[in-house]
């Protein structure tokens, strides 16, 4: 492939010798959904390679037969290297806009005085969220279609903990702190 990664990849099909007619069918069609599934996995590879180099790590790197399927939050957070922080009035009221902060990215909405906060890296597998991903309250991944909830910051609030991260708002400006 074009990152240099290989594959050698082989079956059989078992099954009674009545049943062996089916066999170049079950071939063709097992080729089909593993080509399809090689596809996929490309464009996953290419984003996890993009987030290690920004010190990202996951914790399906050591899989295991319990871990290989879970969908959970496998995504790794690095430690923020400095606070971070964006003036709260130079976002647009209603509008939801992904943000970049450092290492971090979060997808917001003011809404009034308070800021509505979803993650901008999918904490499944590090899929790219992006503000045509927010439905409603909640930001679907484009990945594997799990959902995350927003997550609402109003000023005087208690910070909150969003990717590894402490949010928290106040003097018009949405911090980003080490946790």
């Amino acid at each position: 492939t074009a990152d240099g990664t290989s594959m050698d990849i082989s079956w059989a099909i078992a099954s009674n010798r009545f049943l062996k007619f089916l066999h170049p069918y079950l071939d063709r069609r097992l080729r089909r959904l593993n080509a399809v599934q090689n596809d996929e996995d490309v464009i996953i590879r290419k984003r996890r390679t993009e987030l290690r180099a920004a010190g990202y790590r996951f914790a399906t790197d050591a899989p295991d037969f319990v871990i290989s399927n879970a969908k959970e939050n496998n995504v790794v957070f690095p430690a923020l290297s400095s606070p971070q922080s964006i003036s709260v009035g130079d976002l647009p009221e209603g509008l939801t806009r992904r943000v970049e902060l450092g290492d971090r990215a979060y997808i917001v909405r003011r809404v009034n005085d308070s800021i509505e906060v979803w993650p901008g890296v999918c904490p499944h597998e590090g899929a790219l969220l992006a503000a045509e991903n927010v439905q409603g309250a909640t930001v679907k991944c484009p990945w594997h279609g799990l959902e995350f909830g927003r997550r609402r910051l109003g000023p005087g609030q208690p910070a909150i903990s969003v990717c590894g991260a402490r949010l928290s708002l106040s003097d018009g400006q949405l911090h980003v702190l080490p946790e």
